[in-house]
């Protein structure tokens, strides 16, 4: 089976540019020289390969995005320290009521920083590495989050109209 160059060439251009991964696979598959074609199985092979590739390299990505404190990938990440070591937002407040230093560098805190562009990072990843079931967990801790975030707000908020009322009670126990 003969094929034509120009074609082949403008196919593989193509290819190459719409993925990476499997444009160098349709040049050889496409291969002017039936002798240098690559087989199926070696398709199958090589798409193999690239996948373990990516899993490992995604793998990796959640390890450099795990919360050193619950060993979780973050959840709302936050920093507190000038070379910016990662944490959820909750894991590190926990931490910062006991103590005022980073938990990895032990160096003395600034108020905590949401990192946007990690938590952003992070729930891409999430959304193409977690299994169903690590996705599920990870909802569920999402949403524990959001209600100990709704229960602080309330709390702050209660004691914000404790303060008023006092303040109202005793410049109304002033007056009279």
């Amino acid at each position: 089976l003969a094929f034509n160059g120009q074609l082949v060439a403008e196919m593989c251009r193509e290819c190459e540019a719409v993925t990476p991964v499997l444009g160098p696979l349709v040049a050889q598959l496409l291969e002017l020289d039936p002798g240098e074609r690559i087989s199926a199985l070696e398709v199958v092979d090589a798409l193999s390969q690239k996948q373990q590739a990516a899993r490992e390299d995604a793998t990796e990505l959640c390890e450099e995005y795990m919360c050193p404190i619950c060993q979780e990938l973050v959840l709302d990440a936050h920093t507190v320290c000038a070379d910016e070591h990662v944490f959820c937002r909750m894991c590190l407040s926990q931490w910062l009521e006991a103590k005022n230093e980073c938990p990895t560098c032990r160096t003395i805190t600034g108020a905590p920083r949401r990192l946007r562009v990690i938590n952003n990072a992070v729930e891409k990843l999430a959304s193409r590495v977690l299994t169903d079931r690590q996705r599920e967990e990870r909802e569920l801790r999402k949403q524990e989050f959001i209600d100990a975030v709704a229960a602080a707000e309330a709390a702050y908020q209660g004691s914000l109209e404790e303060d008023a009322l006092r303040r109202r009670a005793s410049a109304a126990s002033q007056e009279g």
